[in-house]
Protein backbone atom coordinates (compact mmCIF):
# COMPACT_ATOMS: atom_id res chain seq x y z
CA UNK A 1 0.00 0.00 0.00
CA UNK A 2 1.34 3.40 -0.50
CA UNK A 3 1.62 6.35 1.95
CA UNK A 4 -1.16 8.30 -0.08
CA UNK A 5 -3.49 5.30 0.20
CA UNK A 6 -2.77 3.96 4.01
CA UNK A 7 -3.20 7.90 4.75
CA UNK A 8 -6.68 7.42 3.63
CA UNK A 9 -7.36 3.86 4.38
CA UNK A 10 -6.75 5.21 7.79
CA UNK A 11 -8.59 7.96 7.88
CA UNK A 12 -11.89 6.45 6.59
CA UNK A 13 -11.33 4.00 9.67
CA UNK A 14 -11.33 6.29 12.07
CA UNK A 15 -14.72 8.52 10.52
CA UNK A 16 -16.31 5.21 11.12
CA UNK A 17 -15.71 5.23 14.72
CA UNK A 18 -18.92 7.17 16.89
CA UNK A 19 -16.37 8.28 19.43
CA UNK A 20 -15.00 11.55 18.86
CA UNK A 21 -11.38 11.83 17.37
CA UNK A 22 -9.23 14.40 17.32
CA UNK A 23 -5.47 14.22 16.51
CA UNK A 24 -3.29 16.79 17.76
CA UNK A 25 0.47 17.92 16.69
CA UNK A 26 3.37 18.12 19.59
CA UNK A 27 2.44 22.10 19.58
CA UNK A 28 -1.45 21.37 20.25
CA UNK A 29 -2.24 22.30 16.51
CA UNK A 30 -5.43 20.40 15.61
CA UNK A 31 -4.64 18.45 12.50
CA UNK A 32 -7.64 15.84 11.67
CA UNK A 33 -10.93 15.39 13.39
CA UNK A 34 -13.30 12.63 12.49
CA UNK A 35 -16.97 12.89 11.73
CA UNK A 36 -18.28 11.83 15.00
CA UNK A 37 -15.73 14.90 16.43
CA UNK A 38 -17.83 17.42 14.26
CA UNK A 39 -21.13 16.09 15.27
CA UNK A 40 -20.59 15.50 19.12
CA UNK A 41 -18.52 19.31 19.33
CA UNK A 42 -20.19 21.48 17.07
CA UNK A 43 -17.07 22.20 15.61
CA UNK A 44 -16.63 21.59 11.83
CA UNK A 45 -13.30 20.56 9.90
CA UNK A 46 -13.13 24.19 8.70
CA UNK A 47 -13.30 25.77 11.99
CA UNK A 48 -10.60 23.59 14.48
CA UNK A 49 -8.01 22.39 11.47
CA UNK A 50 -4.75 24.61 12.06
CA UNK A 51 -5.63 25.86 15.42
CA UNK A 52 -4.87 25.22 18.73
CA UNK A 53 -6.32 22.57 20.73
CA UNK A 54 -6.97 25.07 23.68
CA UNK A 55 -9.76 26.58 21.56
CA UNK A 56 -11.81 23.56 23.18
CA UNK A 57 -11.61 25.00 26.93
CA UNK A 58 -10.52 21.30 28.01
CA UNK A 59 -10.69 21.50 32.17
CA UNK A 60 -7.47 18.92 32.05
CA UNK A 61 -5.85 21.84 30.37
CA UNK A 62 -6.45 23.79 33.20
CA UNK A 63 -5.98 21.52 35.96
CA UNK A 64 -2.11 20.94 34.21
CA UNK A 65 -1.58 24.44 34.03
CA UNK A 66 -2.67 25.88 37.60
CA UNK A 67 -0.40 22.61 38.68
CA UNK A 68 2.76 23.12 36.71
CA UNK A 69 2.17 27.07 35.72
CA UNK A 70 2.91 25.78 31.73
CA UNK A 71 0.53 25.51 28.86
CA UNK A 72 1.70 21.76 28.33
CA UNK A 73 -0.94 19.45 27.64
CA UNK A 74 -1.63 16.21 29.57
CA UNK A 75 -2.32 14.57 26.85
CA UNK A 76 2.15 14.29 25.76
CA UNK A 77 2.83 13.75 29.57
CA UNK A 78 5.06 10.33 29.88
CA UNK A 79 2.40 7.65 31.59
CA UNK A 80 4.10 6.76 35.26
CA UNK A 81 3.30 3.67 36.88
Amino acid sequence: MLEQELNEYWKTVVNTIHDGIMVVDLRGVVVFINRAFETITGYSREEIIGKSCTLLDCDSCEIVREDRGTHWCRLFNPIVA
